[in-house]
């Protein structure tokens, strides 16, 4: 052999070499295995001097080399590694095989060496490593308890891996930084975390200086002509591989930790971001995990710490009641308190505290250190305020009392009439845009938010109120508030104070009489509501010239004479002023917007009133006095939006009286065009035209009518739209007119049977209450009411109806009422019946039933067609009987206690079944306990023939045991259903030797199935050990996933849009935000833009979300400006079902967030937005992947759903060999399953601590639809038991099946082991088998067959196709909607268990699945391929018998042509029938070998499970990347060849090639005279016998002559581009090309 090389390595260097891959195989592995092992060695002395550097707290100077080198190392030593297994089993010899691995041996060699070589660099230790925790000086919270309670939280969460970004928020001074210095502190003694970074951001964030700080704190070096992305890629490379904690004190706007350069925290790094800061919205950018708010301290925490600054000297006598009240005025803060008890610190005179008291009342920074301590800290919150108009709505809260209350609907009317609120359509937009400026304040911690029952407040801090007070009063134009509410003033202030101010509040005091005539010509609002002011001057407003608010509610005053100086006036409120009788003159105030005369005691209104034209809200609720209304008067007021006319005992005229003589008429009312909100009372149905109001209420947004007496208004709904009807019989066609269009009704005290003539066309009624109506005898006649007419009603109030018998009367319509929520029944003696079996089917949503009857609650029963399933059913669907035990109750028999123990007893009852027991919980000295708990014990336990039931004492110093009660189980007696619940019976006590004791106990006890209505929540033996949380998760329940339907928003065009850049034109774009969804149109360059765009969102009922449409101008990339924007709210979208059915566009005004040039300017223009907002009912949302088939296919709309064609139970019985999961903690599973079909899911109950858990639970769905799936998948519940405090456990995934419907038969019950198995990273896993029975029922042949003809999905989708790129969108967010809605459920089904279920990651991309359908398409093509090779074999002659019969059997088709298509389809059915036989006996499953999860790459799987962006880095990113590369080649490659044979064919009738175009011509000429004289069966007979001809026949085998002409056809590729290529670097790969390229 050796002469043979030497001759070619001479001769021929390149074979020569080739040839030494194959002949020095076993050297070369030889010599790879040798420089593997010097590599091994470097690496392990690499680590090692690593981790002693770790340890001894050093720093490595080139630790980035090192890191990188050590990665590459351990790819490299597994691709020896895998050479040496191959080498080792003997395949690789002289051959093909052979030569490749010695090719590999080659080219790893040198990679080896390369890497031994690049290994020689200095790993010595250049500097110590920078402290982990550097120690922070700070304030003890010792003894704060509202602060360790905030600390213990904060610690909570830092040790919770699903939080990576911690928000703590609160107002300025609160102690956020002492907080969070003390957590850093803290964690000095701890190894949490490898480095603790603490950055001071303050207001002016400067991102150079903040990486600087970083860089300075890991002991990087610095440069300060480093660019920003620089210094971010070494902070990035600095903590990458930390576990690290960054503290952003002091964070004031959003910021990029991107381009900081710090990784994301994750649950992979444990590493944590906490920012402090006082706006909640900082931490809302910044997609906090959790949001944490610092309180201020308690009242004994304020005053202790108080102590700790000021000294013994606050505890002087005399000085001490002053010095409760100085902490008193600080408010809890502790900035403040120390502050003032630093100032106040060894001071022993009475009068300085006297002077500091003063100071802070008065809100005067008297005080040292006051100012630039607290004041100027705490005045950036409100310089940080976006505009000038929400500063200006913060300062006008000062104006209320000190720690006031204020209703926030009460100050958002304030700022309308004061004018803050603009650029809104009507009132009603203006109200929603206050609580919109209420909640920015709120964010920013300037007002702190309470409830009292149904009414919302806020209020503002002390040291906030002072603050505002304090920038009212330091402004350079002098003093603009004067603030004097609630301090107790008799008298008014002195008449020098007035001066120069724009806004006065003396409310809430006790000042009766007004002597003076103040001079302050800039005042715009005076607020004196609550003063026992009996007479205002005449001339006290004579130097208010400028006057607009004016407020005297809850005064005495008689009369308010109107004066020539009040022709500003725009808002006058005389609320609650029951001695005020008249208002002359009043006409004379032609600015006036807003008139509140409301529980005033006014007797008339002046005729002049008419004069008001630009009066827009106009109350006169509660006037007991006033009669009439002046004719003429309502008609008028052309600018109204805002009537209120309730609760009053004003007579209307009839229409047909003099209105003169009789006042106005409610055809007045009709005559407001602009009206937007009404609240009115008639008391008389003959002063109410038939059409009077039909317009009207297509128009309004809000209002309440009342029709009846006074006595009607004690009881409001929570509806914007709502009818009050009392006291008489309302058949009166204009009442249902109003009732089509009501929310809300109300019905009292009328002598009605039923409602159903009211309600037969009110379609959007919510809210019914029915009280006192002596004569009602059941709520809704079903024969009399329109179809679907009160299908929308959620709750419902019957209370005091002593006739009514039920509920319901008549045919009941399909899925009535089926929205009902809440269901109230109070003193309905007469009533036996609440709902049928088929009503009940519907009330998925029925959350509430508080009934309250006389009779006990077993009166209160179903009627109509009972439900319940035969024995047979039951055995075929695997019930289990259970033994169920209920204990009741315990008592003594003269009823004076359970036995004679004093009150040191402690009872509870054990229930022991062989070795199994249930315990009650323990009551605390209870002699009479009451337990009413129920035990339920499987089968399979009943070995021993006896029940225990035993009484104990948790205290009794002696012997716990009390008594016991035994029974036979053979006594026991077998209830199913319809069987009633068994009465529970008294049973006396026994001890021991079987004497009787004093006291006994009440039970039931039964053999059952789990049908049973006590099942679900019965206690089982094994969650003795659970806590009542943790057994909470053990129970069954059925979930409904929320209604959802598909919102289109048309976006057609804007106009008169202006930029903030003069003299450019804005680049428009609209931004659509509904919660986390977020769509943009694309960028249009004009002030009057045009779009023309569709979105599509995903909405859920009840529809009470809003949609944002936010203008904005694109300046510059990844930069804009908003322009305006516009909040709607989803209800005022119109439904649609069909596409035909178009709705109308509108305009809407946008708002401008900002006001540029200060807050005199004046907007001229009016920015316009055209908008059509639709809810599509007619398709059926996807919240399931198409690539399984859904199991519900239904349009969200009722009327277009497909009726019932049958019914699908499912018996859950169990499963067995399950993996134990929890074997490190002793245990095995605790699994339960999930199922879920069409918008029904159900979950078993969880059974505890076994490999072979047994549910034989059964369920029942309709189906509408037989082309859908079941899924039913298995978890490990790991919610049983408390975790630590930042354990969030999600439940083990074991495995699930899918079953179609169409692969069942009609009546047959299915019983079958299903395998469990679960693809992983390590591979398919086998978790167990789950144990199903299953039946599809069919109701209707006719319907199913008729699906069949149907297309697959509603109409819409096909009227109106929507592009696969949204249904992907789309199809993820109603992933999260249901996600959220089912996770918030009891128990909750986890997000994780829904995901897996729906099958969320079903879209994401891998190598295995790829395969998986390329396999799935060459079998699909097998049967092609197996008739091309037989038609092979017949044209071959290899069987003559074949081929003769089938030259027989073509030359009869040709002559009996019309036999074709009878043999082709008699064939295909002979095959089908063929195949009868093997049909498949049970419902396919989860093919393993479709799959081919046993041939795939360990790293194909890994890169399957890897996340989405991908979480790897470096080396193993860049050959994943290189195999995506080489799988795109070989697609196009066949791209390529698929395009030039289709380029072929153009060319045949193409001159592209002349010579070949001509044959082509002479052929074509040819055989249009050859077919038109030969007979068309002829053509076919010779043509198919030369096909056919017999091999001897056939000159050669070569390619045929049209093949070779077709091949020579031309085609483009010589016209294409080429890339030049690069020389490929392969030999320093370090991994393995082949198994790439395979």
């Amino acid at each position: 052999m050796d002469p043979v090389r030497e001759i070619i390595e001479t001769v021929f260097p390149p074979l020569a070499q080739q040839l030494g891959y194959v002949a020095d195989l076993p050297q070369s592995v030889e010599a790879l295995m040798k420089e593997a092992q010097v590599l091994k060695s470097k690496r392990g002395d690499f680590e090692t001097d690593r981790e002693e550097a770790i340890r001894k707290r050093l720093r490595l100077s080139n630790q980035t080399q090192l890191r990188n080198w050590l990665d590459e190392a351990v790819l490299v030593e597994m691709e020896v590694d895998s050479i040496k297994s191959e080498f080792d089993l003997g395949r690789a010899t002289f051959n093909w095989a052979g030569y490749k691995l010695g090719k590999r041996v080659a080219e790893k060699l040198q990679i080896v060496k390369d890497l031994n070589e690049r290994g020689n660099f200095d790993r010595g230790v250049a500097s110590s490593a920078p402290p982990r925790v550097l120690e922070m000086p700070t304030a003890s919270t010792r003894g704060q308890t509202t602060s360790e309670k905030t600390l213990e939280e904060i610690w909570g969460h830092l040790h919770d891996d699903d939080k990576g970004v911690i928000c703590v928020y609160g107002m300025g001074g609160v102690g956020k930084t002492t907080l969070m210095k003390a957590i850093n502190n803290n964690l000095i003694g701890t190894h949490d975390f490898e480095v603790v970074i603490w950055i001071a951001v303050s207001k002016d964030l400067n991102l150079k200086k903040v990486q600087k700080e970083i860089m300075e704190r890991l002991g990087l070096n610095l440069d300060d002509n480093e660019s920003q992305k620089k210094r971010r890629e070494k902070i990035y490379e600095g903590l990458q591989s930390m576990k690290y904690m960054l503290i952003l004190d002091d964070l004031w706007q959003e910021i990029n930790l991107d381009q900081l350069g710090i990784p994301e925290p994750n649950i992979h790094n444990r590493s944590k971001v906490v920012i402090t800061t006082r706006f909640v919205g900082v931490g809302n950018s910044m997609e906090a995990d959790a949001m944490i708010k610092v309180h201020t301290l308690t009242w004994v925490e304020s005053w202790n710490l108080f102590l700790d600054k000021a000294g013994e000297a606050a505890l002087v006598t005399g000085i001490q009641s002053l010095a409760e009240k100085v902490v008193m005025e600080c408010d809890g803060l502790p900035l403040a308190i120390t502050v003032v008890g630093r100032a106040m610190r060894w001071k022993k005179k009475q009068q300085l505290w006297e002077n500091a008291l003063r100071a802070l009342k008065g809100s005067a920074p008297d005080i040292p250190g006051m100012e630039p301590k607290v004041f100027l800290p705490l005045k950036l919150s409100y310089d940080h305020l976006e505009d000038d108009k929400i500063k200006i709505c913060f300062l006008y809260c000062s104006l209320f009392p000190e720690d006031y209350e204020i209703n926030i609907n009460e100050l958002v009317r304030y700022w309308i009439m004061e004018g803050f609120i603009d650029n809104v359509d009507d009132l009603v937009d203006a109200s929603y845009k206050g609580h919109h400026i209420v909640e920015r304040i709120k964010d920013a911690c300037l007002l702190e938010e309470g409830c009292k029952g149904e009414k919302y407040f806020v209020k503002m801090h002390d040291l906030i109120r002072d603050l505002a007070l304090w920038i009212t009063s330091s402004s350079n134009q002098g003093r603009k508030f004067m603030v004097r509410a609630g301090v107790g003033l008799k008298e008014p202030p002195q008449k020098g104070m007035w001066r120069d101010v724009e806004r006065v509040s003396l409310m809430g005091n006790w000042i009766n009489c007004l002597p003076f005539t103040p001079d302050c010509h800039n005042l715009v609002s005076l607020l004196m509501r609550e003063n026992p002011i009996c007479v205002i001057p005449s001339n006290f407003f004579t130097l208010m010239p400028t006057l607009q608010i004016l407020d005297l509610s809850s005064t005495s005053i008689v009369s308010l004479t109107v004066s020539s100086s009040l022709v500003k006036l725009r808002a006058l409120i005389l609320r609650r002023c029951e001695n005020l009788r008249e208002v002359p003159l009043l006409g004379k105030l032609k600015e006036l917007q807003f008139l509140d005369l409301s529980y005033s005691g006014i007797r008339s209104l002046p005729q002049d009133m008419g004069n008001l034209v630009k009066l827009k809200k106009l109350n006169l609720s509660h006037l007991e006095e006033l009669r009439t209304v002046p004719c003429r008067v309502i008609s008028r007021l052309s600018s109204m939006e805002d009537l209120r006319i309730l609760a009053t005992s004003i007579r209307w005229a009839k229409e047909s009286e003099l209105e003169e003589e009789n006042g106005a008429t409610l055809s007045e009312v009709a005559t407001l065009t602009n009206l937007s909100i009404l609240k009115i009372s008639i008391g008389d149905f003959d002063c109410v035209a038939q059409d009077v109001f039909c317009q009207l209420w297509l128009t309004l947004k809000r209002f309440i009518v009342s029709i009846g007496l006074l006595s009607a208004f004690g009881y409001r709904l929570s509806c914007a739209k709502q009818v009050l009807l009392y006291g008489c019989n309302y058949n009166a066609h204009w009442v249902k007119v109003i009732l089509a269009h009501a929310e809300g009704l109300m019905l009292r005290d009328t002598a009605e049977k039923h409602v159903s003539h009211l309600v037969g066309d009110s379609k959007s009624l919510r809210t019914v209450v029915i009280r006192d109506c002596q004569e009602m005898e059941c709520v809704i006649n079903w024969s009399e009411v329109e179809q679907d007419a009160p299908c929308n009603v959620d709750e419902l109030f019957l209370l005091e109806l002593p006739k009514l018998k039920k509920l319901f009367a008549g045919e009941l319509p399909h899925r009535s009422l089926w929205k009902l929520k809440i269901l109230d029944i109070r003193q309905c003696n007469k009533l036996m019946s609440l709902f049928s079996s088929e009503m009940v089917e519907y009330l998925d949503q029925l959350e509430s039933t508080p009934t309250t009857l006389v009779e006990p609650p077993s009166m209160l029963t179903y009627t109509g067609k009972a439900s319940f399933q035969s024995e047979e059913r039951r055995s075929e669907l695997h019930s289990e009987f259970k033994i169920v035990a209920t204990v009741h109750q315990s008592a003594d028999a003269a009823g004076t206690g359970l036995w004679a123990c004093g009150d040191c007893l402690n009872p509870c009852v054990e229930v022991e079944l062989n070795n199994y027991r249930g315990i009650t919980r323990h009551l605390h000295r209870n002699q009479n306990p009451e337990w009413h708990q129920i035990f339920a014990f499987s089968k399979e336990h009943l070995r021993p023939n006896l029940l225990e039931v035993l009484v104990k004492s948790k205290d009794v110093v002696k012997d716990d045991f009390v008594g016991k009660v035994s029974f036979d189980l053979s006594e026991l007696l077998l209830r199913v259903l319809p069987d009633s619940p068994l009465a529970p019976q008294w049973y006396k006590l026994e001890n021991n030797k079987g004497e009787k004791v004093q006291g006994k106990i009440m039970l039931a006890f039964w053999m059952g199935t789990q049908s049973n209505e006590a099942f679900p929540g019965d206690l089982h033996p094994g969650t003795v050990t659970l806590s009542q949380e943790g057994i909470a998760h053990t129970w069954s329940q059925v979930y409904y996933s929320p209604k959802l339907y598909y919102l289109r928003l048309h976006i057609h065009k804007a106009q008169d849009l202006v930029s903030s850049h003069k003299g450019r034109v804005p680049h428009a774009a609209v931004k659509v935000q509904l919660g986390d969804q977020v769509q943009y149109t694309r960028i249009d360059c004009s002030a009057n833009p045009v779009w023309k765009e569709e979105l599509l969102l995903v909405v859920s009922k009840p529809f009470n979300e809003f949609l944002i449409f936010i203008v904005e101008d694109c300046y510059r990339p990844n930069m804009s400006q908003t322009l305006g924007q516009k909040i709607l709210p989803i209800s005022m979208a119109t439904e649609r079902s069909e596409h035909c059915k178009s709705t109308e566009a509108r305009w809407f005004n946008l708002k401008k967030p900002f006001t540029y040039n200060g807050y005199e300017e004046e907007v001229n223009y009016v920015s316009k937005i055209h908008l059509c907002l639709c809810l599509d009912a007619g398709y059926h949302v996807l919240t399931e992947s198409m690539d399984h088939i859904s199991s519900d296919l239904q349009p969200s709309t009722k009327h277009l759903r497909n009726p019932r064609i049958g019914i699908l139970e499912l018996g859950i019985l169990g499963v067995r060999n399950l993996i134990p999961l929890k074997a490190k903690d002793g245990r095995c599973s605790d699994a339960y399953c999930v199922a879920k079909y069409g918008s029904k899911w159900v979950r078993t109950r969880t059974v505890l601590d076994t490999c072979s858990p047994k549910w034989n639970e059964q369920y029942t769905w309709d189906v509408y639809d037989p082309y859908t799936i079941i899924t039913i998948a298995v978890f490990d519940n790991c919610h049983l038991f408390k975790k630590n405090a930042g354990g969030t456990p999600k439940d083990q995934i074991m495995g699930k099946v899918r079953i179609r419907l169409l692969t069942l038969e009609m009546n047959r019950v299915y019983t079958h082991f299903y395998p469990l198995l679960l693809l992983q990273r390590s591979g398919l896993k086998k978790m167990g088998e789950l144990h199903l029975a299953l039946r599809f029922t069919c109701s209707s042949w006719t319907n199913m067959i008729s699906l069949y003809l149907k297309p697959l999905l509603p109409k819409m989708h096909h009227v109106q196709p929507i592009s696969d790129f949204r249904i992907n969108f789309l199809l993820h967010q109603s992933l999260i909607s249901v996600a959220e809605m089912l996770a918030i459920a009891e128990p909750p089904l986890w997000k994780n268990v829904v995901e897996y279920t729906l099958d969320l990651d079903s879209h994401r991309w891998s190598l295995r699945q790829s395969k998986v359908s390329v396999f799935r398409l060459l079998e699909l093509f097998s049967l092609v391929l197996f008739l091309g090779r037989w038609f092979n074999d017949v044209q071959n002659w290899r069987k003559p018998v074949t081929t003769c019969l089938v030259h027989v059997l073509f030359l009869v088709q040709v002559h009996y042509p019309k036999l074709i298509l009878p043999m082709l389809f008699l064939k295909l059915f002979l095959i089908g029938a063929w195949n009868y036989q093997f049909r498949q006996r049970n419902p396919p499953y989860i093919d393993a070998r479709l799959s081919h999860p046993e041939g795939a790459h360990p790293d194909e799987l890994d890169e399957e499970f890897d996340t989405f962006p991908t979480s790897c880095t470096g080396i193993l990113l860049q050959m994943r990347y290189d195999r995506l590369r080489s799988v795109a080649w070989r697609i196009e490659k066949v791209v390529v060849f698929l395009a030039a044979q289709a380029e072929r064919v153009e060319a045949i009738l193409s001159w592209r090639d002349p010579r070949a175009k001509a044959i082509v011509f002479l052929f074509l000429f040819v055989m249009v005279v050859f077919l038109y004289v030969m007979s068309f069966r002829v053509v076919c007979a010779l043509t198919g016998l030369y096909l056919l001809r017999h091999p001897r026949f056939r000159r050669n085998r070569i390619l045929s002559i049209v093949l070779n002409f077709y091949l020579r056809l031309p085609t483009k590729s010589n016209v294409l581009i080429e890339v030049l290529n690069t020389p490929s670097n392969r030999s320093c790969l370090p991994w393995d090309l082949n198994y790439i390229y395979q």
